[in-house]
């Protein structure tokens, strides 16, 4: 998968939703990570959070600290900046439609092979 970046105020952020980042999230918002996994982005500042907790594991793969609280992740972002991590959020955590229909494939082909035969 390559590297995503989000630029706020400026500066580039690497973006990476991953299990790492959804534990950021859990721990951010206080909750269980099964709850973590099934976040509505829509709902009160969920967006805020997952993307201070992605920005932290996206920055932490490229070598740097981030040491932004959500606030203040609140104070700089733009609607820009909120438009372009929500695409890497779907690129990253719901995948594109091809991979999905990719895997299902996979799993079309899987039934039609033959099971082995005992001779």
């Amino acid at each position: 998968m390559e590297k995503r970046f989000v630029k706020i105020r400026g500066k580039q952020y690497r973006v990476e939703v991953n299990w790492n980042a959804f534990e950021e999230f859990a721990r951010l918002k206080g909750v269980s990570i099964t709850n973590a996994l099934s976040l509505d982005l829509q709902e009160g500042d969920n967006i805020k959070v997952m993307m201070t907790a992605a920005l932290k594991e996206g920055e932490r793969l490229e070598g740097r600290e981030f040491t932004l609280t959500p606030v203040q992740v609140g104070e700089i972002l733009t609607p820009v900046a909120v438009s372009q991590f929500l695409n890497v959020y779907r690129e990253q955590y719901i995948g594109e439609e091809g991979d999905h229909k990719e895997a299902a494939d996979d799993d079309e082909d899987a039934k039609k092979k033959p099971g082995p035969t005992g001779s």
